[in-house]
């Protein structure tokens, strides 16, 4: 069955969209990879680890919703499970990131303070009211939700929508409020930057990662809007795509030369 599925009569776009989401997993999971190793005692390291692994996981997983979804109920239900699991995943990811901000600027202390799982709590709720409205749906040329699967009729595209009885502004408001932790994560990074000596070499590499960081949330904004208007051309969709292919090199970029660090840094922990 699976190997018959592999040829499924999906939408072009999404065997196209194979390379560049697993060109961009693969980018994610080298830079993982190179920060935990570069010194894995560090919590800070670890944490990094898991910040971008996650990343990695939620566009390797991305491949596979939107292909497989129109080939039966069964196989929709399936994504729309792989779809919950990739909006966990994407808060954890967010999170991670933030609990790596605080170690930056404060020390690894500031992790237990109770505010923050507060805001992990709210994160994980605001999780749970996005899967409650948001839905992978297999769509006619017309626009039509189809109840019937497999389609008969070409043209039909699986996508992400909002469950029927669901205010779309309010759905797609509610799912980019999670991206402000993204945002006070990196103005957090900034602030750690700007405190940095001029001629400190490791200022130089904090920007690099500070745009690396800044490209993903970049990247999901683009798709909200994209998905909003309903773009759904290739040029405009791989440009989405091109945004996270750029961000890891961005990263891995701000991890060469950390011997040169001042003893600054290295008292924030920014050490390989």
């Amino acid at each position: 069955m699976f190997k018959f599925m592999i040829f499924i009569q999906t939408h072009p776009l999404e065997y196209l969209l194979i390379v560049p989401k697993t060109v961009a997993s693969i980018l994610f999971l080298l830079v993982a990879i190179k920060i935990y190793y570069s010194n894995k005692k560090y919590v800070l390291n670890r944490i990094f680890f898991l910040t971008f692994l996650s990343f990695s996981l939620y566009l390797l997983l991305d491949i596979f919703v939107y292909i497989f979804a129109p080939y039966s109920q069964e196989m929709l239900d399936i994504a729309n499970i792989i779809f919950k699991i990739q909006i966990f995943i994407l808060a954890f990811y967010m999170y991670m990131l933030f609990l790596a901000s605080l170690i930056v600027k404060i020390g690894a202390k500031s992790i237990r303070s109770k505010w923050v799982w507060f805001i992990g709590v709210i994160i994980f709720i605001l999780v749970i009211l996005i899967c409650t409205f948001k839905i992978i749906v297999v769509l006619d040329d017309t626009g039509k939700i189809l109840t019937e699967l497999p389609p008969i009729e070409p043209g039909f595209k699986a996508t992400n929508g909002t469950k029927v009885g669901y205010n779309s502004l309010l759905a797609l408001l509610i799912s980019g409020f999670p991206l402000l932790l993204d945002i006070y994560t990196i103005v957090l990074f900034i602030q750690v930057r700007n405190h940095l000596e001029i001629d400190d070499p490791s200022r130089k590499r904090m920007r690099y990662f500070i745009i690396g960081i800044t490209l993903i949330p970049i990247g999901l904004l683009y798709f909200i809007l994209q998905g909003s208007i309903a773009f759904n051309n290739y040029p405009s969709i791989i440009i989405g795509y091109v945004i996270w292919i750029i961000s890891p090199f961005f990263l891995w970029k701000s991890q060469i030369g950390k011997d040169s660090e001042s003893n600054h840094t290295k008292k924030l922990n920014l050490v390989k």
